[in-house]
């Protein structure tokens, strides 16, 4: 994980509502989120959050025309909504400042199997991605690094 300051940009993929950007920005690291839904930008704004109506290319975009790079890029379980996962990765590349990261959420797919999680199954997902298939679209800049598996679904 990159050392942040508060000469950092972080930003968070999907940020709904700006919950996690906005705990970055009361440390003073700027944080926008990227959000295209008009409805759950709106509630990032009335809690402050700084949120690209967009998707991440947007704002990849937007910060390039600012001469501005990210040093970090969340994305919790955001891969299984996006239809084209190779033009994605390939903006998430591009909106990096060189040797930073991108921090990345994925559902366990043998978890889901022994406890039965078909529940989480939705037709809003495009795909479900194991970390193999998504490293191997990682070749073109990106690498897998300080992988954590979680066991505590059953908990929930």
């Amino acid at each position: 994980m990159p050392h942040l300051t508060k000469d950092s940009v972080v930003i968070e993929v999907a940020s709904n509502d700006g919950y996690l950007p906005k705990n970055f920005v009361a440390i003073g690291i700027p944080s926008p989120g990227t959000k295209p839904s008009t409805s759950t930008a709106d509630a990032a704004d009335r809690i402050g959050s700084l949120v690209f109506r967009g998707f991440v290319g947007a704002a990849a975009v937007r910060l390039a025309e600012n001469g501005q790079r990210v040093d970090l890029i969340c994305g919790n379980n955001v891969y299984a909504h996006v239809p084209g996962i190779n033009d994605f990765i390939l903006r998430l590349i591009i909106a990096l400042n060189s040797g930073r990261a991108v921090d990345s959420e994925f559902p366990h797919l043998e978890n889901r199997i022994a406890q039965n999680r078909f529940d989480t199954a939705s037709h809003e997902h495009f795909s479900y991605l194991l970390l193999i298939a998504v490293s191997r679209t990682f070749e073109g800049g990106l690498g897998v690094f300080d992988l954590e598996s979680s066991r505590r679904m059953a908990d929930l």
